[in-house]
């Protein structure tokens, strides 16, 4: 009876701590019970030993629980619906203008550009693109090229302003190129969003405001 208490003690904390498996990515398999899990952020085990230890979730794989039989795929390539935030590196843009309104001495215009620079993290943005501007009262359509600064109040969706200075030398007339723009990040994954927001373009002595600009970011 005595052999039969001792064997049950020692086996009771190991049926407890089996309740949860966590997978990891190195093909690492680990009985324990769970103190602490962060969405997209890190997962905190205690091991039959009582050892305690934390990992990054872009480390784990998937967590089983055994008393449900439930598997729960713990991957930060694929981000939650509620956290996206911008990733630092290569970031780019392509966006569309709508007519703009108040030029000084030509039709309204269109323009379409596309930009592309690094993330340096959840809020600055630095890099460089091309417009293509149409007015009819140019007799080509004007190419600028431009350096782009952007800030983003927050790394997931958010406010941002946006400035852009370059200079056309593609086409007549030679001059140069302002764009201020304010707007909204709508983050629709980690990589991907949609912006909406509204413009003041300078283009030499025209000056003119588009009340409605979208685009995406990538």
């Amino acid at each position: 009876m005595k052999q039969i208490i001792i064997f049950l003690l020692l086996i009771l904390p190991l049926s407890l701590f089996a309740q949860n498996k966590v997978y990891l990515k190195n093909g690492s398999i680990i009985n324990c019970e769970i103190l602490e899990m962060i969405p997209d952020s890190s997962i905190k085990l205690k091991t039959v030993d009582r050892s305690i230890f934390v990992f990054n979730t872009n480390e784990v794989l998937k967590v089983e629980s055994a008393k449900s039989h439930k598997e729960v795929n713990y991957n930060v390539d694929k981000p939650s619906q509620k956290r996206r935030p911008l990733s630092k590196g290569y970031r780019g843009f392509v966006d569309l203008m709508s007519p703009c309104l108040f030029n000084k001495a030509a039709d309204p215009g269109v323009l379409f550009s596309t930009t592309h620079g690094y993330q340096f993290n959840g809020h600055w943005f630095l890099g460089g693109g091309v417009a293509y501007v149409f007015d009819h009262n140019w007799n080509e359509p004007l190419i600028p090229i431009y350096v782009c600064a952007r800030v983003n109040t927050h790394s997931r969706s958010g406010f941002f302003f946006d400035t852009k200075v370059g200079y056309n030398g593609f086409s007549k007339p030679n001059t140069y190129f302002l764009e201020l723009t304010p707007g909204y990040r709508f983050a629709m994954s980690k990589r991907f969003a949609i912006d909406v927001g509204m413009s003041a373009i300078s283009i030499s002595d025209d000056f003119g405001v588009a009340l409605f600009k979208v685009g995406i970011d990538f």
